[in-house]
């Protein structure tokens, strides 16, 4: 019984210090970002700037314009939070798109140390594991407007202690006023609940974003450049996160910087090579009080 006791403690109190670490929300697999490319691009689908799959855990909305079956895998590498995986498949419709995903986070190892019967007690297990999973449907409604609509089953197990799902929402959608050119975005994301870490449950990081996008074209060459901003508010950090991204490709490479404002990344550098079946795209991803990230996507379209 005493065991036991000392093994709820033990979780509520490892629980506290990752959502210090974290967030005030928890559930981090739920807002992780995971393109190579900067997110003010990848929300705002400028038509003509081809983005990829990993849109779909940003606005499921900018997919409506996808005219291939895709399989898109994606990855993200920190040496002080671990490794992210996943892998989403897009499938076109008549002016609407499809998309299935699943992704894996592993927070790497820990050891765990207590006093039992005046003895010191060891243990080493995962800190976090994440799986997610999703649903997404994107539609143009008409020349200037498409939405989209995410359904999101996660798993969050913690020190391989305590478990708890969150099932979550998201909604957006891209508005094209002149065709093409520029593009506004907009939606909200992490509508839902989640069940009870032991004894308490986290709520899930709800936000708002809008977006602007716009592409300037070389008549005479192939070369585009596509800045893009984008502004998120976190309601239960009470945080604002505005980030800048600008895209220059000359075909089949495109370069991308991109700058956050108020988290845990604020520089990223990216490139991207892609032509005809393939894209193939890598940032490095400057941390402020976390190590440095790898983002690595690969693209294949049939």
């Amino acid at each position: 019984m005493r065991k036991n006791l000392f093994k709820i403690f033990l979780i509520i109190i490892l629980i506290a210090q990752i959502r210090y670490l974290i967030s005030a929300s928890g559930w981090s697999m739920l807002r992780k970002i995971f393109s190579p490319k900067p997110k003010s691009i990848g929300v705002t689908a400028v038509v003509g700037v081809r983005g990829d799959l990993s849109a779909v855990f940003y606005n499921p909305a900018a997919l409506s314009y996808n005219q291939n079956r895709e399989i898109f895998l994606l990855t993200e590498y920190n040496a002080e939070t671990g490794l992210t995986g996943g892998i989403v498949y897009g499938h076109p419709l008549k002016n609407s798109s499809l998309n299935f995903g699943i992704a894996y986070y592993n927070a790497g190892q820990m050891k765990l140390a207590w006093l039992e019967n005046d003895e010191i007690k060891e243990k080493s297990v995962t800190a976090e594991q994440d799986i997610l999973s999703l649903v997404s449907y994107g539609v143009i409604l008409n020349k200037y407007l498409s939405v989209g609509l995410t359904v999101k089953a996660a798993t969050s197990k913690l020190f391989e202690l305590a478990s708890a799902t969150a099932l979550a929402g998201d909604f957006g959608f891209v508005f094209m006023p002149n065709l093409g050119k520029l593009s506004i975005a907009g939606g909200i994301q992490n509508i839902g609940s989640s069940s009870k870490f032991v004894k308490e449950k986290d709520n899930l990081p709800f936000s708002i974003f809008g977006a602007l996008g716009y592409a300037f074209y070389s008549k005479k060459y192939p070369i585009y450049i596509s800045p893009g901003i984008n502004a998120t508010y976190l309601k239960e950090d009470k945080k604002f996160i505005p980030d800048f991204g600008i895209e220059i490709g000359y075909a089949p490479i495109s370069l991308s910087l991109g700058y956050q404002i108020n988290d845990e990344s604020n520089l990223s550098i990216g490139i991207t090579y892609l032509k005809e079946k393939y894209d193939i795209a890598y940032s490095y991803v400057l941390g402020v009080y976390l190590h440095s990230a790898h983002r690595l996507g690969i693209g294949y379209r049939f």
